[in-house]
């Protein structure tokens, strides 16, 4: 598309100027026409001359041709025809016409008033994303689980459907784990719980294609722990970020590898963190919110980002949130991370490093994601479960028949395809 607008670009302004010529040339036919009927008035000529009345009523006709055309294609059509082989033009006219022609494309339009358009840049990029997905997308085994929201904690394992606002239970149970509000994450029809109190060293996956769990795999190579934070890099590795174990807070980054089943060490963050947002964006990872403690009191105010390639963490951007803030946060998949503190939102362009003081979204400590159909949802259990409206600027409630009462610790993953 982009390659096809660059070479319509030059065919465009080839056009434009031809256009523009036309107009001008017809302006000043039309202007001429004007000036000779006001001195006919004036001067009260009497053209008793044949072949000039002739050339006046020509004249008119095409004012008038002007007059009554409502685009450019319509005036050439009527007034300009096939002319008969025995019409001929004088040199002095084609002259004439060349010099006019000529002057028109060369004279300079300036621009009195710059146009400017107002826009909210990220419901633009998020709708023009929605549109158009220039990545070829793998051929999958429909699970039918599209646009489910998963929620999990304990063994108490259900999922949203968010076309029809329906839950389905999960009957097949898994290792009950504790501590997991950002450890669930989604990847190649398959949801990953690592960690969590009560077991610590290993990890599940439930499969969407037999809707089973598959518990207790052991995790050999790095750290488990509770509290950890994951995020999937769209391909085939899962990393693993912070935590809690064996009595002490985590700085790792680690990573799983969804085709070899194998854990290993990426790097270090710059401080420890546990229950943290971290998500993937072009070969970094970004880490939002969470606790720099092991007691659940001091919250990581400070956006760190994290680089694959160089291994280096460092802070991507400082906030006015306070440390005793509870803070959680939901990025948008495209450029935008909202962060939620106790009294204000953050909303930060992620491309620009620019940041603004946004919407009035709070979700009270609730899972909070961002699906394609309903933007941004929140799960507090039965009666809270809630949806934010842009338009209105305000959280509207799903009506969905939740069976269980409160969700506020769950780990929570959309599951988009």
């Amino acid at each position: 598309m982009r390659e096809e607008q660059s070479h319509k670009k030059i065919l465009d302004d080839e056009l434009d100027k031809t256009t523009t010529s036309i107009n001008n040339i017809i302006n000043e036919i039309a202007n001429i026409n004007a000036h000779t009927t006001q001195n006919n008035s004036v001067n009260d000529i009497n053209h008793n001359d044949d072949e000039d009345g002739e050339g006046v009523d020509i004249m008119s006709q095409l004012v008038r041709s002007i007059q009554t055309s409502k685009t450019m294609d319509q005036f050439i059509d009527k007034q300009f025809k096939t002319c008969d082989d025995d019409v001929t033009i004088g040199d002095d006219q084609l002259l004439d016409f060349v010099r006019r022609g000529s002057q028109a494309t060369q004279t300079v339009h300036t621009v009195t008033e710059p146009i400017r358009i107002e826009f909210d840049s990220y419901l633009l990029e998020r709708d023009f994303r929605e549109l158009i997905n220039y990545e070829d997308t793998p051929t999958r085994i429909e699970h039918g689980f599209r646009n489910h929201i998963f929620s999990l904690s304990d063994d108490s394992c259900s999922m949203l459907s968010l076309d029809t606002n329906e839950w389905t239970v999960i009957d097949d149970k898994c290792t009950p784990r504790e501590y997991i509000f950002r450890s669930v994450v989604y990847a190649r029809d398959s949801v990953y719980v690592f960690g969590g109190k009560g077991s610590p060293s290993t990890y599940s996956r439930f499969s969407l294609i037999d809707q089973k769990w598959h518990n207790d795999i052991e995790i050999i190579g790095v750290d488990g722990g509770e509290s950890i934070s994951t995020c999937y890099d769209g391909d085939n590795l899962i990393y693993l970020v912070g935590g809690f174990h064996n009595d002490k807070m985590l700085h790792r980054i680690d990573c799983f590898n969804i085709d070899t089943q194998q854990f290993s060490s990426v790097g270090r963050m710059s401080v420890p963190t546990r229950a943290s947002h971290s998500f993937f964006r072009i070969n970094r990872i970004v880490i939002v919110g969470g606790y720099v403690d092991a007691e659940y009191k001091v919250s990581l105010t400070d956006i760190l980002k994290f680089n694959i390639d160089t291994k280096e963490c460092d802070v991507f951007l400082k906030t006015e949130f306070h440390p005793d803030e509870y803070i959680t946060s939901c990025y948008d998949d495209i450029d935008h991370v909202f962060i939620m503190g106790d009294k204000s939102t953050l909303l930060v362009n992620l491309s620009i490093k620019n940041s603004t003081q946004s919407i009035e979204m709070h979700t009270s400590g609730c899972p909070c994601l961002y699906t394609q159909s309903h933007g941004f949802v929140t799960l507090g259990g039965t009666g809270d479960n809630e949806r934010f409206s842009l338009l209105h600027n305000k959280w509207i409630s799903l009506d969905d028949n939740d069976p269980v009462e409160d969700r506020s610790s769950f780990g929570t993953c959309h599951i988009h395809h």
